[in-house]
């Protein structure tokens, strides 16, 4: 009776070990896809709405082409205080080509200073490393950045440029603790990166 009961324990102690080890390998095979992919999107504008500058100031930026299908984001600025906890919530439009007649294609609300299955899509200058992850990772001080990155939505909405060739996204960070604490909103014009390419 012992044995068969010791046997149904191993098994399923494996089992359950065995799914883990899966799901652990999965996450790491689509983290590992999405930093192999070329970016798909070029940034055509940026523009910023609204910036609190009790949190940071922004001295320049500018969009330098980096190659046919893909424009960097440059940017300096100085992050004026430790970041309480914040979200970005990340809108996704489709447009026509005058960035006009938006549809909503994607809205997500992304954390960037802890784990979430949308944190490896943010702008590449806004993924932390893992062992940085807490409440407060965006810390006082220069931030200083050749190519700030876009939130990598070609890598979650499948056919993407079968939908539209122009994009719209909208970033709104604010504190985690009152969401009405606006510290920036921003607007990306974007387009399909193979859209023009000479």
């Amino acid at each position: 009776m012992y044995q068969f009961l010791y046997i149904v324990v191993f098994v399923l102690a494996f089992t359950i070990v065995n799914r883990a080890e899966a799901e652990k390998l999965k996450i790491n095979q689509k983290n590992k896809r999405t930093q192999n992919l070329e970016p798909q999107i070029k940034l055509i504008s940026y523009k910023i709405h609204s910036l609190n500058e009790k949190y940071a100031t922004i001295h320049s930026y500018a969009i330098k082409k980096e190659n046919a299908t893909y424009n960097k984001l440059q940017k300096i600025m100085t992050i004026n205080r430790d970041f309480p906890p914040v979200i970005i919530d990340v809108k996704v439009y489709a447009t026509d080509k005058n960035y006009e007649n938006p549809k909503l294609l994607l809205h997500l609300d992304v954390p960037p200073c802890s784990e979430s299955r949308y944190r490896e899509f943010l702008p590449k200058a806004l993924v932390v490393p893992k062992s940085m992850l807490q409440s407060n990772c965006l810390k006082k001080g220069d931030l200083n950045t050749d190519d700030l990155g876009i939130f990598r939505f070609d890598a979650l909405i499948p056919k993407i440029h079968e939908i539209s060739d122009y994009y719209k996204v909208d970033y709104n960070m604010t504190t985690v603790d009152d969401p009405k604490e606006i510290i920036t909103e921003e607007t990306l014009l974007t387009e399909w990166g193979y859209l023009h390419t000479q």
